[in-house]
């Protein structure tokens, strides 16, 4: 129960605030889950062994006392000022009665304990009460159930009652419906709180929860606060589709101003179902409060405190608001011990040592059990350790637990036993700081707390149990070596009483005991020795070359500190910071009675120094402004915070940093935690030998070390236990997963590399010590141009942010780039004067360390740049390039075959298989994703190459080839063969194997493979003409290039000749090929063209040999974008029209070795449309390629994405509504929704349209549709709002709205359903037939497309008329602006004066287009700043427009939009002053407007100038572990870890969340891979709508296996967001975005991406 606190009567020594909580939290026992022993067993058992009880007596007219005979499961409820026994299910009904006391058994004499079967003798005043006046003869008369541990989903049903008027109260009002069920499932809410404290062992189910309002007629009962009454009343009024059957527990929330009569905040049954709240924050919205009374339901009781009951701050079943506390976890099931101590495993007089981790890192190992059997009959109480710290579920701990060690004492013969459910008072009993002591007498204890690693949320604690007092305590073993598995096999929580133990003899010197802390006093050392101090010595130390760096000794009289090692030497951390090394010089000697120093804990490392290489830059593309979809991301479900990494490193007393790696030859030493122990990395490098240390020689007695490991320090003095040391640090080594980086060569002096009119004493470029550098020596005279070289250094800034100049002249190109953000890029500068005239270049520096790269490419020839910058007065040289810079290099390199299975598993069949037709085991079946196996895209065609070198002579081979569905083979380009499946008939095997032809030297083979259905894959060899030797075989060495499986071909509309003629175009002119056709995707382009679509025109390129160069000259009307194997290569325009038109052509292309694709991306602004191009040799003399109708072409428009099919309707909405026969019974209707995982959780912040097109011919026409959604879906036709349903598959009464009779006109109409998702899975399957339903018109499938907007995102404010508030020369009747309907909108009132200029403001609205794409006319007046968007793709940007009449020159903007429904948004910022919006889009006539600014638009807020994020360090050193680095999962070294601040790499709040975004732009729709590693929680985020979670990442092999994520990217500019939480410890968070084939990164964090928090 929870109390409330006005009655003064009932203080009962509590706090006086009036309505603080004091509750009887009996817990969702999942160890004691005794809903199934006792709710369960009680009801189903009592109906049977109760069937012969006879019920209550029958009404009678007799007014003396009656007794009658009863049996029923015994109850309590905590109320005050005594509690209320009942006896529920009494013979088997739904009825209960009121004891007057706790019933005592007539056998034993002991009091019955809640939750027991119970006979006994009821005495009732009369008939009509169901309470006992008094009861006897109470007996157990069903054996008690153990407790079982057990997982448990709450499937509960939440009543907010209110009352009604009545003839004897009147109404009263209750809480808001959906701020309760927001409670429960809302960010941070109940069911977030009950997963983290449980470690998702009790959970909600979220579908089934159910919150209803129920309206009661005022009764005295009710207003006397009888909760049954209540209860009664509630179930009473609850409408007839609620099966209150199907839910496992039931809440009531009380009507307003009822608490002070009822005494309490919360009430429940213990054990039970049913709990009773206040509407307030001390009830129902108090989230202590009510994980209290539902634990109640569980059988678990009150905390208590100094004999108070409730006064336990430290426990939601106390009076505080964090997760159970240790013993009540333990109870629970919820949680394990580390270990159990009794007399049989725990000696005598000896110190043991452990590593605690906190409870939240749960569910094992995270507590102590003491059971002090050695106290004889003494023995009453067990003991429970915890570590508890504010984070995850106890992220509201008070201050006075937190980082401490909390003990709390229990009753031990309850706690022992699997059948007891009295109340075992579980008792707080204090929280000890680190670095202190308690000698507990009372249990013969001694505890010393040690070191609190707050990155890592362990301590430090050793215990010894003694006879007479702490100095009988020795150290059985070298101290430091702290256990972090349990002595013994994992402990149940349902374990036997321990056996007793002898009675040990009384203390020497009792005492009372002790139980506050009590700091250790540096002149009385203590046992808790981390490291443990050797006492001096006279003799000569061994040396030993692998024991770590001693410091120098202090004076004579304090003993020298231990070289002892970590127990468990690990690799450095990911995520320690690096500070300055600390002075090397000897340490000044300590005092006799100073603490010691250690040489445990390493130091906090150098910081890299200049040399040290960051990430390569990304290749800048054409800068966007950011999407208007702000994300608006939602915080995650604390679900289970990480666990101890089993690679982290042991705490350290007084910093964070951890030991230094063992050497790689030394043994792997014993785990720290139970699971998956590893050895140090092979691949750690080892720190260089320090100058031997010098151990003390061993005892005789002392076991030998290992000949690899340092030697084990001799044990301090038995009776004096060493002091807590400080600890002073030694050097760490690098990453071993961090190789360095090459350093830059120097081959020429700048001034004679690049002398010119640019480069010299007194000229442009005057700093003779810049060297020319590159990849290597020979770049003076000729280097590669298949790479590009990113050269880099670092500039520390002191004092303030500066400005600085760049001078710099390069060989060919270079992209300058300051911490990651891109700059500018400049070319040559030394061959001319105005070369130079774009340089010096202006660079802002800010305070301290700088990053400056140099991305450089070659077109030709030579290569290398020669850099230097200076002051902004140019005075004072920062940085010049030589070889201390350092550079990485990047390459166009063809993705590679995925093998997903062998070929015999994979194609197992008659001629498959070993001494059958295809007879090679090591052939892999291959394809261009892993999931080709079950399923693979129809769409496209992938074509597989790999090389074959031949020496001697030419040769015949044999191709052996296995394909799902259909091979083209092709031979240096050449066309060969084609062949079909092989693996299913001896028959499909008759054409193979094919015979080839290889000539002298590298050829390549090629297998063009298509698929028509299901699966996909190809698994090939080629061997000898004897077949005995295999020349090549199928495996992930291949690499492979995609194009349109289907695609059409180019329409050849004329010869380039003619359809260009003009100055660079005919023989002996610059475009020469007079075979090069105009092409295009219809013939009628020659004059006129759309304007709406894209065409990418592909086609392939086969290059034997070796890499080389190419020239591609190109005419396009209007702008073609180039690529080669995907990757963009330039933007060029028109070509034909002037001389001028064609100075950037011929394009220089690199052609790796094997089949590329080149592809075109064409756009026409105006009138014809086409293009004609040829690819040719580097002397221009072989044409590779030329355009003409055997080049494809895809059309890309400004679509919306299309749905994902996740689903089958029949089985995703099975119920009674859906399936054959059934009101929805068409089986093709697919479930659909925006992404995969809908069918179990989708996001409930946006709202997802989904739009389809039906044509009606001859008639206008009535039609039915039938549609089902999860959970509420808005239908519209042609943009007209129909009606709102709900649901569908859950009860028979869900469908009586349906099916939807819809009116269609003549013509093409759109049929659109905007769904929302309340809570769970989402989604909708739909389909509507001809009113006979007789014919499907339209059904739910991937051909719907949708859009996405903010599901509950708020409206607009429209503060004035778009004439008042924009008066002016462009604004009013007759003028450019002239919709006086249009209202100027902002997100507050006020903005006609004044705004924010913090926050930028994105409005939105949908509009809906008919019968074909259409031009539309956007009007807009701004104040100040507006981005346009359609569809998420930016349009332009646009200011003010109500000024002069020159703000509108640049309106209306012109807008292409498709069929179906679109998204306008305007992203608006303003700069100063009032702010506002007014704009109206009409058709391109003007006559028509389509949509204008009111309160009906949405919009979202984001900040305007985000800070950047701050990179902590690279990914592969802050991340290290078995998933990061090269060659692992993650695997790109140039994503940096970024938070927003510096210092996280060691410590960061987990106050807040930071949300990292990114924009990303595309050409066309794409899929992309999502590599993430994140420390410590991340909620991934694509355009504002929820994708995934993550956690972690670096730690385990298996932290890895969800990920990379796939996401969807749509045409345009995206944003990608990262809300990051942090747990405890350090943070950050290192990600990159990557092609589907991950070998083109999209996007990768940096300083470039913003943060809100």
């Amino acid at each position: 129960m929870a109390l409330a606190h006005g009655d003064p009567r009932w203080t009962f020594g509590l706090h006086p605030n009036l309505w603080q909580r004091r509750t009887f939290c009996a817990s969702g026992h999942s160890i004691a889950l005794l809903l199934i022993p006792l709710v369960a067993t009680s009801l189903m058992a009592l109906d049977a062994a109760l069937a012969e009880t006879p019920p209550p007596l029958p009404p009678s007219t007799v007014t003396s006392e009656i007794s009658i005979n009863i049996k029923g499961m015994l109850q309590y409820r905590p109320t005050r000022p005594i509690g209320k026994w009942m006896l529920t299910s009494v013979n088997g009904s739904s009825t209960s009665y009121t004891l007057p006391n706790q019933p005592v058994d007539a056998l034993s004499g002991q009091e019955i304990a809640a939750g027991r079967s119970v006979s006994l003798t009821c005495f009732l005043l009369n008939v009509l009460t169901t309470k006992c006046s008094n009861i006897t003869d109470a007996r157990m008369y069903l054996a008690a159930s153990a407790r079982t541990p057990a997982n448990f989903t709450l499937r509960m049903l939440v009543m907010v009652v209110s009352l009604s008027n009545s003839s004897e109260c009147e109404s009263q009002g209750g809480a808001k419906v959906t701020q309760v069920k927001d409670a429960f499932l809302g960010p941070d809410g109940y069911a977030d709180f009950f997963e983290s404290c449980s470690y998702k062992k009790m959970v909600f189910d979220r579908q089934k929860f159910t919150v209803v309002s129920t309206v009661v007629p005022c009764s005295e009962e009710i207003n006397k606060c009888n909760e049954d009454a209540i209860a009664r009343a509630a179930k009473l009024q609850l409408l007839a589709d609620i099966q209150v059957a199907s839910f496992s527990h039931y809440a009531y929330v009380l009507p307003d101003n009822l608490a002070p009569k009822c005494g309490w905040v919360g009430l429940a049954e213990i054990p039970g179902a049913q709990a009773w709240f206040t509407p307030d924050t001390e009830g129902i919205f108090s989230k202590g409060t009510v994980m209290q009374e539902i634990l109640h339901n569980f059988l678990i009781h009150h905390g208590w405190r100094n004999g108070v009951e409730y006064e336990d701050e430290s426990t939601c079943m106390g009076d505080g608001n964090s997760c159970p506390s240790a013993p009540e976890l333990w109870r629970l099931g919820w949680a394990t011990p580390l270990v159990q101590l009794n007399s049989s495993f725990f000696p005598l007089a000896t110190y043991m040592e452990f590593i605690l981790p906190a409870t939240y890192l749960g569910p094992t190992g995270v507590m102590i059990k003491i059971q002090p059997d050695w106290l004889g009959v003494l023995y009453t109480k067990n003991m429970y350790l915890a570590l508890r710290v504010k984070a995850a579920g106890d992220r509201d701990l008070l201050e006075e637990f937190n980082g401490k060690l909390n003990i709390h004492e229990i009753d031990r013969f309850i706690d022992n036993s699997l059948l007891a459910n009295d109340d075992p008072k579980s008792s707080f009993t204090g929280a000890i700081s680190p670095r202190t002591s308690i000698t507990r007498f009372d249990f013969k204890l001694h505890l010393l707390v040690g070191v609190f690693d707050n990155m890592k949320s362990t301590i430090i604690l050793t215990i010894c149990r003694f006879v007479t007092g702490p100095n009988d305590c020795n150290f059985a073993s070298p101290p430091g070596q702290a256990r972090t598995t349990p002595m013994q096999p994992p402990a149940s929580p349902f374990a036997p009483s321990p056996p007793p133990s002898e009675l040990l003899p009384p203390p020497l010197f009792p005492r009372p005991p002790s139980l506050s802390p009590q700091p250790i006093p540096a002149s009385s050392p203590s046992p808790l020795n981390l490291p443990i101090l050797i006492p001096p010595s006279s003799q000569s130390p061994l040396p030993s070359p692998l024991s770590p760096p001693r410091p120098t000794p202090p004076s004579p009289q304090s003993p020298p500190p231990s070289p002892l090692t970590p127990p468990r030497p690990r690799p450095p951390s990911p995520i320690s910071p690096s500070p300055s090394p600390p002075n090397p010089a000897s340490p000044k000697p300590l005092s006799p009675l100073s603490p010691l120093p250690s040489p445990l804990s390493p130091p906090r490392p150098t910081p890299p120094s200049p040399q040290s290489p960051p990430p390569s830059p990304l290749t800048p593309s054409r800068p966007r402004p950011p999407s208007p979809i702000s994300p608006s991301p939602s915080p995650p479900n604390p679900a289970s915070p990480k666990p101890l990494s089993p690679l982290s490193p042991l705490p350290s007393p007084l910093s964070p940093p951890r030991p230094t790696p063992p050497s790689p030859r030394s043994p792997p030493p014993s785990p720290l935690t139970p699971s998956r122990p590893r050895p140090p990395s092979p691949i750690s490098p080892s720190p260089s030998p320090p100058k031997p240390a010098s151990p003390r020689p061993l005892s005789p007695l002392s076991p030998l070390p290992s000949p690899l490991s340092p030697p084990r320090p001799t044990p301090p003095s038995p009776r004096s236990p060493p002091s807590f040391p400080p600890y002073p640090t030694r050097p760490r080594p690098p990453s071993p997963l961090s190789p360095p980086t090459p350093n830059a060569i120097e081959f020429s002096s700048s001034f004679s590399q690049f002398a010119g009119p640019n480069v010299g004493v007194n000229k442009s470029f005057s700093d003779q010590q810049a060297m020319a550098i590159w990849v290597n020596a020979g770049a003076a005279s000729s280097a590669s141009t298949l790479i590009a070289a990113t050269f880099t250094t670092t500039i520390t800034i002191t004092g303030q942010a500066t400005q600085a100049l760049l001078d710099l002249i390069v060989d060919d190109i270079a992209d300058v780039f300051i911490n990651g953000a891109y700059i500018t890029t400049v070319k040559w500068g030394w061959r001319y004067l105005g070369d130079y005239t774009d340089r010096p270049i202006k660079i802002s520096l800010p305070l301290g360390t700088s990053t400056l790269s140099l991305r450089v490419q070659n077109t030709v020839g030579a290569a290398g740049v020669a850099a230097y910058l200076s002051s902004s007065d140019g005075k004072t040289v920062l940085a010049r390039t030589n070889s201390a810079w350092t550079y990485t290099i990047d390459a166009q390199d063809a993705p590679r075959a995925i093998e997903f299975s062998s070929s015999f598993s994979q194609f197992a069949g008659p001629n498959v298989g070993v001494n059958k037709s295809f007879s090679d085991k090591q052939a892999m079946a291959i394809w261009v994703n892993a999931g080709a196996a079950s399923s693979a895209s129809t769409l496209i065609a992938a074509t597989f190459t790999t090389t074959i070198t031949i020496t001697g002579q030419a040769t015949q081979a044999l191709l052996d080839l296995i394909v799902d569905d259909i091979a083209d083979v092709f031979i240096n380009g050449a066309y060969i063969t084609t062949v079909k499946w092989g693996w299913r008939y001896l028959g499909d095997y008759t054409d193979r194997p094919i015979k080839i032809s290889l000539p002298l030297g590298t050829s390549t083979l090629s297998l063009r493979v298509q698929n028509t259905v299901g699966a996909a894959g190809v698994a090939a060899y080629l061997s000898s003409s004897d077949g005995k030797t295999v020349l090549a075989r199928t495996n992930s060495a291949w690499t492979y290039t995609i194009d349109a499986q289907d695609a059409p071909r180019a329409i050849e509309f004329s010869s380039s000749f003619s359809q260009f003629a003009g100055p660079n175009v005919g023989v002996n002119k610059s475009f020469s090929d007079k075979q090069a056709m105009a092409i295009w995707v219809n013939a009628g382009a020659a004059s006129s063209a759309s304007t709406l679509i894209a065409a990418t025109f592909t086609t392939t390129i086969t290059i034997t040999g070796q890499a080389t160069q190419a020239l591609l000259d190109l005419i396009v009307d209007d702008i073609a974008d180039v690529f080669i194997n995907g990757a963009y290569i330039t933007t060029v325009k028109w070509g034909w029209r002037y001389l001028g038109d064609y100075t950037d052509r011929p394009i220089k292309i690199s052609l790796p070795l094997g089949t590329s694709t080149l592809s075109l991306r064409v756009q026409n602004t105006v009138g014809a449309a086409g293009v004609a191009a040829y690819l040719s040799s580097s002397d221009g003399k072989t044409v590779l390629a030329r355009t003409n109708s055997a080049w494809t072409y895809t059309i890309d428009a400004q679509d919306a994405p299309r749905a994902i099919e996740f689903s089958s309707s029949f089985s995703q909405f099975a119920g009674p509504n859906v399936g054959v026969n059934k009101s929805f019974s068409d089986k093709q209707a697919m479930a659909i929704w925006v992404n995969a995982g809908a069918a179990s959780s989708a996001s409930t912040l946006i709202a997802a349209t989904f739009t389809t097109t039906i044509t009606i011919t001859g008639q206008a026409t009535q039609a039915l549709l039938d549609l089902i959604v999860d959970d509420i879906a808005d239908v519209f036709i042609n943009g007209a709002y129909i009606t709102t349903v709900k649901w569908g598959w859950r009860y028979l009464g869900d469908y009586t709205d349906r099916p939807i009779k819809i009116s269609l006109p003549l013509g093409t109409s759109t049929l659109s359903l905007r769904v929302q998702n309340t809570v769970g899975a989402a989604g909708v399957a739909a389909y509507l037939s001809s009113s006979d339903g007789k014919t499907v018109l339209a059904r739910t499938n991937s051909a719907w497309t949708y859009t996405i907007d903010a599901q509950d995102a708020p409206r607009a404010i429209e503060f004035s008329s778009s004439f008042s508030q924009f008066a002016g020369p462009n604004v009013g009747v007759n003028k450019p602006f002239r919709d006086q309907q249009a209202m100027a909108i902002w997100v507050n009132a006020g903005a006609a004066s004044s705004a924010s200029t913090l926050i930028a403001a994105t409005f939105t609205t949908t509009i809906t287009i008919t019968g074909q794409a259409t031009q539309a006319l956007l009007d807009l007046i701004v104040d100040d700043i507006a981005d346009v968007f359609i569809n998420g793709a930016y349009i332009t940007t646009v200011k003010w427009g109500w000024r002069y009449l020159g703000d509108y020159t640049d309106r209306p903007i012109k807008i292409s939009l498709p069929l179906g429904t679109s998204t306008l948004s305007l992203r608006v910022q303003n700069t100063v002053g009032a702010a506002g919006v007014a704009a109206y889009l009409s058709s391109s006539d003007g006559k028509t407007v389509l949509a204008r600014t009111n309160s009906g638009w949405t919009y979202t807020i984001d900040a305007q100038n985000a800070p950047c994020a701050i990179e902590l360090g690279s990914s592969f050193s802050q991340f290290a572990g078995p998933n990061v680095g090269v060659n692992k999962p993650f695997r790109d070294q140039q994503a940096m870890a970024i938070w927003v601040n510096a210092g996280a790499s060691s410590n960061a709040s987990t106050l807040t969340a930071a949300t990292f975004t990114t924009t990303i732009i595309t050409g066309q729709a794409t899929q992309a891979v999502l590599d993430l590693i994140v420390d410590d929680i991340a909620d991934v985020f694509i355009n504002g709508a929820y994708i995934t979670t993550v956690k972690w990442g670096w730690r385990y092999l298996g932290d890895y296996t969800d990920r990379p994520i796939k996401i969807s990217l749509p045409l345009g500019t995206s944003t990608l967001s990262l809300r990051v939480q942090n747990t405890g410890g350090a943070a950050g968070v290192a990600a990159y975005l990557s092609s589907s084939d991950g070998k083109t990164v999209l996007a990768r964090t940096n300083s470039a991406w913003t943060y809100t928090v």
